[in-house]
């Protein structure tokens, strides 16, 4: 067994070279590459033991990337926090006190305004058409309708939502 401990944290500090990962995504990767349970579980407890593996700070780098360099809904990154394993609490404390300052409403416009220079150049089509269009691109992005509403309004420079 503690051969195999041995083999599974060089595996996993080899995984860890590239970017930090969670608590779960490191299980799951051990596991896939054909650790016993309790080998894996072993491993990542020795991880944590060192600070290798901290949930809270992979969610905290998360939360700054998503908010601050890539502009996302604070839904999407929660949702990609989710899927990598970090718990609701841990998700929740990470976005409120995350972001940088950032509001969900900046980066609401920020992709407003890359899709309008495309959707907005659309010969041919009606305003109206046009605006549902940017409204349906911005709320896949996650954003609430409160926020898409002033994104909108915002960069289409009107607040006629019916024509």
């Amino acid at each position: 067994m503690e051969e195999r401990k041995r083999e599974a944290l060089e595996k996993a500090l080899n995984y860890l070279e590239r970017q930090d990962r969670s608590y779960a995504q490191m299980t799951r990767y051990l596991a896939r590459k054909g650790y016993e349970e309790e080998v894996v579980s072993a491993a990542v407890e020795q991880l944590r033991d060192w600070g290798y593996l901290n949930d809270r700070r992979y969610a905290d780098a998360v939360v700054e990337s998503g908010l601050e360099r890539k502009n996302l809904s604070r839904r999407a990154v929660a949702q990609k926090l989710y899927q990598r394993g970090i718990d609701r609490d841990t998700a929740r404390e990470a976005l409120d006190e995350g972001g940088g300052g950032r509001t969900e409403l900046e980066n609401a416009l920020w992709w407003a305004q890359k899709l309008w220079s495309r959707i907005g150049a659309e010969q041919g089509k009606e305003p109206r058409v046009q605006r549902e269009k940017l409204v349906r691109r911005l709320a896949a992005k996650g954003f609430s309708y409160d926020v898409v509403r002033q994104a909108v309004e915002s960069v289409t420079e009107t607040d006629e939502w019916e024509e």
